[in-house]
């Protein structure tokens, strides 16, 4: 297992303890699928050589924990984040402090979006599904310099209107 470098699971796995090994897995580019527990305190920021994350079933009790590991995930350029169906996703989070993650995909409730500053530098693609925003996201959305791929799946907006100001989206 040593030499593992991708791992797709189907959600089955709960945790990586039952992985044997997963945390002693030191190249490992792509966990995808994954559902979120308590591992992502003690071993997701020991997975340091990750490029791509996928983590299902992820709820407001998984924020403190994501907050802590994904800065010290530094290679990381796609992460996405699949919520429960009851429960919002975290966006208090340091997208920020991942200067290479470039997609960024949400899938479920969010209570808000973070604001401009909350989101990486180079950010070039992301994608909302289920959000529920009633909130007109383009204000926010708008202003990312780099963003080139915005997609605003079901149930991502449940406003009466967006606006999109001419003078925003410059990518």
């Amino acid at each position: 297992m040593k030499k593992l470098r991708h791992l797709y699971l189907d959600g089955q796995c709960s945790t990586p303890q039952q992985i044997d090994g997963l945390p002693y897995i030191p190249n490992i580019q792509i966990l995808n699928g994954i559902r979120a527990g308590d591992w992502i305190e003690n071993i997701l920021e020991k997975l340091t050589s990750l490029n791509r994350l996928k983590i299902k079933e992820v709820s407001l009790n998984h924020e403190n924990a994501l907050a802590s590991a994904l800065p010290q995930l530094q290679c990381l350029n796609y992460l996405a984040l699949i919520g429960e169906s009851t429960s919002f996703i975290p966006t208090k989070l340091p997208f920020h402090d991942l200067n290479h993650l470039f997609l960024l995909a949400l899938h479920g409730r969010l209570e808000q979006l973070p604001d401009t500053t909350g989101f990486p530098t180079h950010l070039m693609k992301l994608t909302l599904h289920f959000s529920n925003l009633s909130q007109d996201p383009m204000p926010v959305l708008g202003q990312l310099q780099s963003l080139e791929s915005l997609k605003l799946l079901e149930g991502s907006y449940t406003g009466k209107r967006m606006v999109c100001p001419p003078s925003r989206f410059p990518n």
